[in-house]
């Protein structure tokens, strides 16, 4: 990626400062803006509420956040949640003419939530500005990344958390989601004039409201001009954008409350449906659990129909079978957090589903279900290309989304908390395993739904080992068994005997 261009790059975003001021002047010590966040290894985000985080979506986007420092004290991190108006750009804008990486930064919605475990006792948290009137105020910027000044720019290879630095500039551009600033020079500076350079995204921009420090924008991007490869940060002139925070107010709201109201309120009853269609005949299971003095009793029943069920469930010999048992608040707390994940993308998901490992123990079986001649020539083109994690990825969506048929399965849950707030779930993909789901309309592949499901029905349920059936390689064998060049390889093998 640009490292230069983008906060996402290499986690952007410290103090540059002027080349005529002394670094001292800009340095400041931690005590000063306590409510500062420091990110895994570098990047920021500033506490909001005992309990919140906020942070640029591009800083936290690779996997769980375990834990955060605040005031030198490490804080666990119970959850985090992504704008669903969020994306990376692809690696075809980070190349050649900015204007269409512009473009796409633009209308980027890069902002996420981390909620920790415990709330913040020792730091006070910082308010949000909602006002309009940004532009002309003058913010405060603090970061611990690179450094450099804005006459030879940022420091090639500089740290990306050092000292903590303070800098200000004037808000000069407002736009519907970003807020923005020029480093200045000379008699146009300010006397602690700064830009955030690599190393910071996510960190504090603040202006005074009333007398007290208001959190107006998030370091994010910086715009280039020319061509992406040819930008050097942290120069006189340069124009940075930070997330407008004010337009994002109501939905950190509705975040934050919405995980109030989810830990407040209990479990009061859980369905699961599952249905299928067997020689012409509906068949089902159905299981209720209900919340009893310690835990939760399950009950429940499968209707078969005319199908051969029942010789799968263990010798049962009856169209319908009781079913009853318990299971824990533990189980069905977890299945109650899926609806305070953030969304899962296909893509996203389907990465983490065919990785190098399962590439790796997949790779002789896949290889053998192929008629190819077998010689070095197509062994060798094969694995080229089922070691390429983009070519897995091509061949998993086309398997997900083959929209073949068998027993048109579906499976619905419910859970209804105290207070009567209903939740639903619900997802008819054909493919094993059950990646894709619905929650309350939102789309999401998130890949712990089928086994926190699963953890909560029968361990005998056919549709329960069905939604967390391991992807086997044959699945997808058939896209790298139509792949021109493995065939021409495989030609190649019969010319040489």
């Amino acid at each position: 990626m640009a490292a230069a261009v983008l906060a996402m790059a290499a986690g952007a975003h410290a103090v540059v400062i002027r080349d005529d001021v002394p670094d001292g002047s800009y340095r400041v010590a931690p005590s000063e803006f306590p409510a500062l966040v420091d990110l895994p290894g570098e990047g920021h985000g500033v506490l909001i509420d005992p309990r919140w985080v906020l942070t640029v979506a591009h800083a936290v986007r690779f996997g769980p956040v375990k834990e955060v420092t605040i005031l030198g004290i490490p804080r666990a991190v119970k959850a985090k949640v992504v704008h669903d108006g969020f994306a990376m750009p692809g690696a075809e804008l980070l190349k050649g003419d900015s204007a269409p990486l512009v473009a796409f930064l633009s209308k980027n919605d890069d902002v996420a939530l981390l909620e920790l475990e415990a709330p913040v006792e020792d730091v006070a948290p910082v308010p949000l500005y909602d006002g309009r009137d940004e532009k002309g105020k003058i913010a405060t910027l603090y970061g611990k990344g690179a450094t450099g000044n804005g006459l030879t720019g940022q420091v090639k290879d500089s740290p990306h958390r050092g000292e903590l630095r303070r800098a200000n500039n004037v808000i000069d551009t407002v736009d519907t989601k970003w807020i923005g600033y020029t480093f200045d020079r000379g008699r146009d500076a300010l006397p602690l004039e700064g830009q955030l350079g690599d190393g910071d995204s996510g960190g504090p921009v603040l202006i005074d409201d009333g007398g007290r420090p208001t959190l107006a924008g998030l370091a994010d991007w910086k715009m280039p001009t020319g061509s992406v490869e040819s930008f050097r940060p942290g120069i006189y002139g340069q124009r940075t954008f930070q997330v407008r925070v004010s337009v994002y107010k109501p939905w950190i709201e509705k975040v934050m409350a919405f995980a109030r109201q989810m830990d407040a309120a209990e479990v009061e009853k859980v369905t699961i449906e599952f249905g299928w269609a067997t020689l012409g005949a509906a068949a089902g299971e159905t299981y209720v659990l209900t919340k009893d003095a310690t835990d939760y009793l399950i009950t429940g029943d499968v209707n078969t129909s005319e199908s051969m069920y029942d010789e799968m469930v263990h010798g049962l010999a009856s169209d319908r079978a009781s079913i009853t048992g318990h299971r824990s608040l533990g189980q069905v707390k977890a299945l109650r957090e899926l609806w305070r994940a953030p969304p899962v993308l296909r893509d996203s998901a389907l990465s983490r589903l065919v990785d190098e490992d399962w590439a790796k123990s997949n790779e002789a079986s896949v290889f053998a279900s192929l008629y190819l001649n077998r010689c070095s020539a197509s062994e060798d083109a094969f694995s080229k290309r089922f070691m390429d994690a983009r070519r897995r990825v091509a061949a998993a969506a086309s398997y997900f989304e083959g929209g073949w048929t068998d027993d048109y399965p579906r499976y619905r849950v419910s859970v209804v908390l105290s207070g009567g707030k209903v939740l639903s779930m619900q997802s008819h993909m054909q493919a094993r395993p059950t990646i894709q789901w619905f929650l309350d309309d939102v789309e999401t592949w998130n890949p712990d739904i089928p086994n926190r499901i699963a953890a909560l029905v029968p361990t005998w349920s056919i549709m329960g080992r069905r939604i967390t059936s391991r992807l086997e390689g044959a699945r997808i064998a058939d896209e790298f068994g139509r792949d021109d060049a493995i065939q021409q390889a495989s030609a190649r093998c019969l010319l040489k005997h």
